[in-house]
Parts: C-alpha cells; sequence; structure tokens
C-alpha cells in the first residue's frame, strides 16, 4: 500500500485500521485518530511486514503495532 491515509478507523478487537494475515508493506502513509481494543492499529500476523516513511498521529490503543513474523519499520514517526 502506498500513499494511503487512514482516519478514524476502529475495531473491536485487533487491528483499528488493518488487519492482515500474509505479507504487507505500507508506504509513505498516515495513520491518524484510529482506535482498537486489543494490538493496535495495525494487527499483521503475515510473514513479512515493513512499514516505511509513514506517521502515525493521535492513535488509540494500547500498542500501536502487532507484527507477528519478521517486520521492520524504518523513518516512521509516532506521536500524540
Amino acid at each position: 500500500m502506498k500513499n494511503c491515509i487512514f482516519e478514524e478507523n476502529s475495531a473491536v478487537s485487533d487491528g483499528g485500521a488493518i488487519y492482515n494475515s500474509g505479507s504487507l508493506n505500507i508506504v509513505n502513509s498516515l495513520f491518524y485518530s484510529n482506535q482498537s481494543q486489543a494490538n493496535g492499529d495495525i494487527f499483521s500476523s503475515g510473514s513479512n511486514t515493513s512499514i516505511i516513511n509513514c506517521t502515525f498521529s493521535e492513535n488509540l490503543s494500547d500498542k500501536c503495532i502487532y507484527i507477528s513474523g519478521t517486520g521492520s519499520i524504518v523513518n516512521t514517526i509516532f506521536y500524540g
């Protein structure tokens, strides 16, 4: 996924913005004001997850990102 905006999404359990079970690549994207009751704005139980040049702002959950498997987060900003 490239150049996406995930805004004001919610989930009762895992993955307020994204729930994934496979490889996941997110580039140049914004996660704003998302909410989940467990395991973050992104829940990824796939083999490879990469988050590159993204911004996470004003999200509400106990964990911002849950990755099961290989993951990398590069040049990414978290605030609020």
